[in-house]
């Protein structure tokens, strides 16, 4: 028998729970405070989300069972496996499904992940950071429409806001930039929209 254990769960914990949960020989538990997850019948073992003390909160976890592989399904536990994977496979003689942090933190924040395609010839949007300081330097370099997102999809520490914005002008980005700035300190980023 195969232990998993999913962090995170959302739509996409619930889907790969349940495809885990068709096959033999699989059990599947997960961290989680959603009430849909909570209530599925895909796995076996729930376990309450906590907030505070997140990682020894695990660890307590880690210690009660054995799990073959931990999956995050999510960016707060994706990198928080991945900085502590050598000490939790160690530790509980277990698989962490994330690569090590050196190659996590170049995708972490979409800022440092543009920076990157873009100093290595990798075709992308193009990109810049979005603050109340430079609107309209920023408005000069891109092209409308654009997009606009979050830097970063989950800010450890900060509520979740989610931003995904359709931006056709100058009113529209600073409309954006001020949203943003009113709920937490993630920045932004733009993306210029390529239409063929």
């Amino acid at each position: 028998m195969i232990n998993v254990l999913l962090l995170g769960g959302g739509l996409q914990g619930l889907s790969f729970g349940e495809s885990l949960f068709k096959k033999k020989d699989i059990n599947v538990s997960v961290v989680s405070n959603e009430y849909e997850i909570i209530k599925s019948r895909f796995f076996l073992h729930k376990y309450i989300n906590k907030e505070s003390g997140y990682g020894e909160w695990l660890k307590d976890i880690f210690g009660k069972e054995r799990f073959d592989v931990i999956i995050p399904m999510g960016d707060k536990s994706a990198s928080y496996l991945s900085k502590n994977r050598t000490e939790i496979e160690k530790e509980y003689n277990t698989k962490c499904a994330v690569p090590d942090y050196s190659v996590l933190s170049v995708v972490e924040d979409k800022s440092s992940f543009m920076a990157f395609c873009e100093t290595h010839d990798i075709p992308h949007p193009r990109t810049r950071k979005l603050l109340k300081e430079n609107i309209n330097d920023v408005a000069r370099e891109i092209h409308f429409p654009a997009l606009i997102k979050p830097d970063y999809s989950v800010v450890p520490g900060e509520s979740h806001v989610s931003i995904l914005l359709m931006s056709y002008s100058l009113v529209s980005m600073r409309l954006a930039v001020n949203m943003v700035h009113a709920h937490c300190r993630n920045s932004l980023i733009i993306l210029t929209i390529i239409i063929t």
